[in-house]
């Protein structure tokens, strides 16, 4: 008799117990996010990666609170937040993740349009410009003529690395002006966009001596044949030397990027005429730029 009621007591328990264990969280979201921040930063890749998983298990909206918590700068620390934030950025872009990639750019995007502090808005840009992709394309596109959040706008569209981020920034690139109009060109530059050569190359000579400069690096990085009569009018105009208009440097680099997408000889010819106008370091640069291209059949010209 005794050996069937220990058992029964014993089952009772088990039965409670996964009752227990089955039973769903009933902390408020509020009381789920301050008890998370009390374990950040994590004290071992355990703990962080128990911690990144209750952010997602928050959800979108849950995201959006966390989200919803940062102060303006100098009212506050928002540390632990941003901790947990970008950690989980990271975290989402392990494989398996995708859906909670997707439900944190979604989440970023819904507290950017919420924002009005600066800096905030920057650190969430900068978590979009690690999670990402064309879906964060259309909202990232809004804060391209806006001179305070361009640059970093523009970065994560770079990051984006697709045609629609590409042509996202060349649409920009028409209305800007100033600062993000900068913002746009380096980034079309960092893009290797071709489609953007020749509106880049429109605006050399039209605007400053550093829109200018930036104009040529990026014309550089793209390195279409569209753009070398630009470039090497203003490597000329700079006595192709080492100036602080960087057009000479920026017509090195152009040959060098011609070369390595497979225009040899068109890039081989430029250097050639390139070593016999110049004079100095350039001279030398133009040498290993043909040795590079060439190898031991460059010899000649030592």
């Amino acid at each position: 008799m005794k050996k069937i009621l220990y058992t029964l007591m014993f089952l009772l328990t088990m039965g409670t117990l996964a009752q227990a264990q089955l039973k769903p969280d009933q902390r408020t979201v509020t009381t789920r996010i301050a008890d998370l921040l009390l374990t950040l930063p994590a004290r071992d890749a355990k703990q962080l990666n128990a911690g990144m998983e209750e952010i997602g298990n928050l959800g979108s909206a849950g995201i959006q609170q966390m989200i919803g918590m940062f102060l303006p700068v100098g009212k506050g620390d928002n540390s632990r937040l941003q901790y947990a934030i970008n950690g989980f950025s990271y975290y989402v872009t392990q494989p398996g993740k995708d859906e909670w990639r997707k439900m944190g750019t979604s989440a970023y995007i819904a507290s950017l349009e919420k924002m009005s502090d600066l800096e905030n808005k920057r650190f969430i840009i900068s978590q979009l410009l690690i999670v990402g992709k064309d879906d964060a394309v259309a909202a990232l596109s809004k804060y391209l003529t806006d001179e305070n959040l361009s640059d970093p706008a523009a970065q994560a569209l770079v990051k984006v690395k697709s045609l629609k981020a590409n042509q996202a920034l060349l649409q920009a690139l028409q209305n800007s002006n100033g600062a993000s109009q900068l913002s746009i060109i380096k980034a079309l530059g960092d893009s290797q966009y071709t489609d953007a050569a020749k509106p880049i190359s429109a605006l050399v000579g039209k605007g400053d001596s550093k829109q200018d400069k930036v104009a040529l690096d990026a014309l550089a990085n793209i390195a279409d044949p569209s753009s070398e009569s630009v470039l090497a009018h203003a490597a000329e105009k700079a006595g192709f030397k080492y100036d602080v208009s960087n057009a000479t440097s920026a017509y090195l680099v152009y040959t060098q990027n011609l070369a390595t997408k497979g225009n040899k000889v068109m890039a081989e010819h430029l250097v050639q005429n390139l070593h016999k106008k110049s004079t100095g370091d350039t001279r030398i640069s133009a040498l290993k730029i043909l040795t590079d291209i060439n190898g031991a059949k460059s010899n000649p010209l030592l």
